[in-house]
């Protein structure tokens, strides 16, 4: 029979038990989730890490990603959240500003989960009384949308450079053009804040079609590029942005909205407020 006596002894020379591991010599594993690519890769040139693929794998949020949130350097500068996501991919050679805007969305929203819960609580004021709404979403209820609402034969897939044609009805025009990433929303937006600061007048559907792009009948000269651009008809411009809504895929997140207050009810658009990434 064991002698407990002996176990708790307060004897000098008792003998440790080498093979139990002690505290300093714990391993904390953070744990890891795939997320599924609303593009499904098909935008991605040849040669880009996740040209053909379907998902990533990134880490669970931990606080080392919420001092890059909160860290006011990189609030100012516009990059907090960029930092954040670079932070949680676990292929490190994947550049976040090389990510197209559906699939950095799909990404913030799955580390948003991982850092804090499916649940999304923000306030919403009501579009008919005002009244402000307090409102809950799953973001799991995000639905994805392919980017296939075109008819077919409208558009022309490129997949070894992740470009798609349109070819313009009157003139034959065969416009090549790309979809857009983050980076390239964030510049985007530094034009037409600058434009603002200077009183000059917005040019933002220009601006999207000069960055989105790549070539006019084969040809990639950037300024007669330009010169197409400025003077492109408005109904083949229209056209343009069209069939760039109609191929971007996108990650949809909607809501039944019904306000407390009064007898208004509509889907709306959930906003990504303040709460998104800092939950109160």
């Amino acid at each position: 029979m064991r002698n407990n006596g002996d176990r708790f002894s307060n004897t000098p020379d008792v003998q440790h038990d080498q093979s139990v591991p002690s505290m300093t010599a714990l391993e904390f594993v953070v744990p890891t989730d795939y997320v599924e690519l609303p593009s499904g890769g098909v935008f991605y040139p040849v040669g880009h890490i996740l040209h053909g693929q379907q998902q990533v794998e990134i880490k669970h949020m931990t606080a080392k990603e919420e001092d890059l949130l909160t860290s006011q350097t990189l609030i100012k500068k516009g990059i907090a959240v960029d930092k954040m996501l670079q932070s949680v991919l676990m292929d490190k050679r994947l550049n976040v500003d090389s990510l197209l805007s559906c699939d950095r969305s799909a990404l913030m929203i799955a580390t948003r989960v991982t850092g804090y819960s499916d649940d999304y609580a923000f306030s919403l004021n009501c579009p008919s009384c005002g009244a402000k709404n307090d409102v809950h979403y799953k973001l799991s209820n995000s639905v994805v949308n392919n980017g296939k609402q075109h008819e077919e034969g409208e558009v022309e897939y490129l997949p070894d450079d992740g470009t798609f044609v349109v070819t313009l009805p009157k003139t034959g025009y065969r416009v090549q053009m790309r979809l857009l990433s983050g980076k390239d929303e964030r510049t985007l937006f530094e034009l037409n804040d600058n434009r603002k600061r200077k009183n000059l007048p917005e040019a933002a559907a220009t601006d999207q079609l000069r960055m989105s792009i790549v070539s006019v009948n084969g040809i990639t000269d950037p300024q007669t590029l330009d010169r197409f651009i400025s003077t492109v008809r408005a109904m083949d411009a229209k056209l343009l942005r069209t069939m760039y809504r109609k191929v971007s895929p996108s990650l949809e997140m909607k809501h039944d909205f019904s306000c407390s207050s009064c007898s208004f009810s509509q889907e709306v658009d959930i906003p990504l407020t303040a709460e998104f990434f800092w939950p109160k």
